[in-house]
């Protein structure tokens, strides 16, 4: 598990290298060697006894003791972790103790950064300021987001809407939840009311989709009581804020507006922030969300169904009838979020939970971006906009059917057994069962060993050199042990990347 690249850009370098270290020695378990962590980092040797030592320097003040680093030239670095929940505070401590991360807190928590109470606080010097501020600088940017500088002042210029989705992803990144860092609004005023603004709805959600409500309603708060407020939306924005307005309006929540201290354009600005979230869709306010939708035949919804029907045309996917379903939930939602926001590619995890990088699979991706640029000429791009965010959505969707290697470059095994057919045919499917979804598989006999990538052998008999000569032959076990399936998946590899011209 590693810090994805947005919290990356987030984090100030000495603290996300330590939190990397940190993931990684915890992740180990055992002793791990200054050559392995290189390998895995991709830092110089230097860079690592570095980090290390503020590592055990940080660990070794903590009076609790939650881990324990433990260097050894012999061996190399060991995690003792002794306290999980210690471990998270500690976690948390790090990452407030990021100069960026000061930073953010002091931009978006005031109407202005003054720069030289800030560097007098902190005690950092002025170039340290300047270069932090400008790396998050360059990273606002690209959401449309600037911050300029005026006098000793620092300030966010840009639409609202993104810098209030900005707000949520990087305090969430920072925070995953851990703490409550909005020191305008106390967190139980926020769960008063989400009770009452959404019931069961909000009650019956996992806490940490609950956390994420509250983290989005108070940046909706704080933002307001700052005075920047929701303005110009696109006619989109309008139209999907209507859904919100007639389901507050027919549940009779505008009452509870007033005594929150928050105007109604700013409820329906959040409950419509809602429809892009696909955790909301396993409750009420989610039904409802859909039907509105599909009655009103919405952008989302349009792109949604023209999805499920091209998806059918071109790869036989067969998604349940209606709308009542995980692939049709996801798929709302990512048309949703791609039509509300821009430039906005990764959802809100501070870590890499790409199931399916594009290295292993690249023509999974290439067919899906393939595939989207072909919606786009064939109805609008309107519908189909924002196509970085839409990508991977769509190749987890593709997955949800079929194997992510189904567009990959078939490898053929010829597997030789002197065992009965049905323990031939058992042992076949196990195979495909361990490598399906990293590899296409097909399973060949003598006759077409002119394609054969590789021969699967339980017996070494002398024959098969001679008559597989320039074909890689793995001789394993009868009962096919994980030794074997490791030995395999080496061979796979080295004929997956020859095959595809990839670097060994």
């Amino acid at each position: 598990m590693k810090l994805n690249k947005q919290a990356h850009a987030i984090l100030s370098s000495d603290t996300k290298f330590i939190l990397e270290m940190l993931f990684l020695l915890r992740d180990h378990k055992d002793w791990i060697t200054i050559e392995e962590i290189t390998k895995a980092t991709g830092y110089e040797r230097r860079t690592i006894m570095k980090y290390t030592a503020l590592l055990k320097k940080h660990t070794d003040n903590i009076p609790s003791q939650p881990i324990e680093i433990q260097v050894k030239n012999t061996k190399g670095i060991r995690c003792i972790l002794k306290d999980r929940l210690g471990f998270n505070q500690f976690i948390l401590e790090i990452t407030e103790s990021s100069l960026s991360i000061k930073i953010l807190r002091s931009i978006f928590f005031n109407k202005g950064l003054n720069s030289i109470k800030f560097i007098q606080d902190n005690f950092i010097s002025e170039s340290t300021f300047k270069r932090t501020i400008e790396i998050l600088r360059i990273q606002v940017d690209s959401f449309d987001i600037h911050i300029v500088k005026s006098g000793y002042y620092y300030y966010l210029e840009g639409d609202e809407k993104q810098i209030r989705y900005y707000a949520y992803l990087a305090f969430w990144l920072a925070y995953q939840g851990s703490s409550w860092p909005f020191p305008s609004i106390e967190k139980q005023t926020l769960t008063t009311f989400l009770n009452q603004l959404l019931g069961n709805s909000f009650q019956s959600l996992q806490p940490i989709h609950q956390t994420k409500l509250h983290y989005m309603l108070a940046i909706t708060y704080t933002r307001y009581q700052l005075q920047y407020k929701i303005n110009d939306l696109l006619p989109i924005w309008q139209n999907y804020m209507n859904i919100s307005k007639e389901y507050l309006d027919q549940y009779k929540c505008n009452y509870m507006f007033e005594n929150f201290l928050l105007p109604s354009n700013e409820v329906f600005f959040f409950v419509t922030q809602l429809q892009a979230e696909s955790f909301i869709y396993s409750t009420y306010i989610g039904d409802y969300f859909m039907r509105a939708h599909k009655n009103s035949n919405t952008l989302s919804y349009e792109a949604t169904h023209i999805l499920k029907k091209k998806f059918k045309e071109e790869y036989n996917i067969l998604t349940p009838y209606g709308d009542d379903d995980l692939f049709t939930y996801y798929a709302l939602t990512a048309h949703v979020h791609s039509h509300l926001y821009e430039n906005f590619t990764e959802d809100l995890a501070g870590y890499e939970v790409n199931l399916y990088p594009k290295s292993q699979y690249p023509e999974l991706y290439k067919k899906i971006h393939d595939f989207i640029v072909q919606l786009q000429n064939t109805h609008s791009k309107k519908t189909f906009s924002n196509v970085q965010y839409l990508h991977y959505r769509y190749i987890l969707l593709f997955v949800l059917q079929k194997k992510p290697s189904y567009f990959e470059e078939p490898l053929y095994i010829n597997f030789i057994t002197d065992q009965s057919p049905i323990i031939k045919e058992l042992s076949i499917s196990k195979i495909k069962a361990h490598f399906s979804s990293k590899y296409n598989l097909f399973f060949v006999d003598d006759t077409a060993k002119n394609k054969v990538n590789i021969v699967v052998s339980t017996n070494s008999i002398p024959e098969l050199t001679t008559l597989f000569f320039d074909t890689p032959i793995l001789y394993i076990s009868h009962l096919l042990t994980n030794s074997d399936l490791k030995n395999l998946e080496i061979y796979l590899l080295q004929i997956y990347k020859k095959k595809n011209n990839m670097f060994l």
